[in-house]
């Protein structure tokens, strides 16, 4: 277990899945305690082209009251590589969860999330991103629970898919009977660069509890024309313009990231990973 309780708190957990002479698996949990306030943790998921590796993660965190975490996740895979992860967040009474994904390559990416905000005035803010071409495949189920009275989560993702990818974002909002003042948003917009790709946005609300705001939106579609055609009128090649658009919507959800250098490694690895891109192996 990871127990933080110091303020202005920094660690980066780094898991590699590296392939041996035959198929292989692994599995591993992490429990994750956060007392202070400030903390920031940086998760980063890598791996290595060679025989298939399936990976299997679960976690558990723990917000205590007054606790404030930001999660950035990065999973950057090989397409030999699928990756199965459950994330489970408690958050206590006047506690905060951030947290940014950006997910990319992998033959499969399933990453389950569970929100719990246990504690009147628990905060709770998501950004995510997916990026996919080929036969890629990433599915999110994300599930928030309003279960204390003036909570707040505001979830917002961006999904691009080419080729014969498939995104799925099932993003799931329930306010309990008793959550009175609760504010929930949910957001997501996709992008389809190919009439072989497929996104499903799936948002679900449920609301239980009286004066509550609540508000959910998804589309999915493909690039502006006009936007387009406004490019190359003032010289853009078509290619170019496309790429810009295409990083200008993605990179949206990466602007939260406060520290420069990270931002910038995200959106040097949203660039790499991009369908437009030239395919090549995943950033170390």
């Amino acid at each position: 277990m990871l127990r933080f309780s110091t303020d202005d708190s920094l660690v980066h957990i780094v898991h590699a899945s590296v392939p041996g002479a035959l198929p292989a698996r692994w599995a591993a949990q992490l429990q994750l305690d956060v007392q202070a306030r400030d903390v920031r943790i940086i998760e980063q998921f890598i791996g290595a082209t060679g025989a298939d590796v399936l990976a299997s993660l679960q976690s558990n965190l723990a917000v205590g009251e007054g606790g404030g975490v930001d999660v950035t996740t990065l999973c950057d895979l090989p397409d030999s590589a699928s990756l199965y992860r459950r994330s489970t967040v408690a958050i206590a009474a006047d506690g905060s969860h951030a947290s940014t994904h950006a997910l990319f390559g992998g033959r499969l990416q399933r990453h389950d999330v569970d929100i719990v905000l246990r504690g009147s005035r628990a905060r709770h803010a998501a950004r995510g991103v997916f990026a996919l071409r080929g036969r890629q495949h990433v599915d999110v189920h994300l599930h928030v629970r309003h279960r204390a009275r003036d909570t707040g989560c505001d979830v917002l993702w961006r999904g691009v898919a080419d080729q014969r990818a498939r995104g799925i974002l099932h993003g799931a909002i329930t306010v309990a009977a008793g959550a009175d003042g609760a504010d929930a948003r949910l957001q997501t917009k996709n992008l389809l660069l190919s009439p072989h790709a497929e996104i499903d946005a799936q948002p679900v609300l449920e609301i239980y509890a009286d004066e509550v705001k609540a508000s959910h939106g998804a589309t999915v579609g493909q690039l502006d024309d006009r936007a387009l055609f406004y490019l190359r009128s003032r010289g853009v090649p078509a290619e170019v313009a496309r790429s810009l658009l295409i990083a200008g919507f993605c990179r949206e959800v990466l602007d939260s990231v406060r520290e420069v250098e990270l931002r910038t490694c995200l959106a040097a690895t949203l660039d790499a990973r991009l369908p437009d891109a030239p395919a090549g192996p995943p950033a170390s």
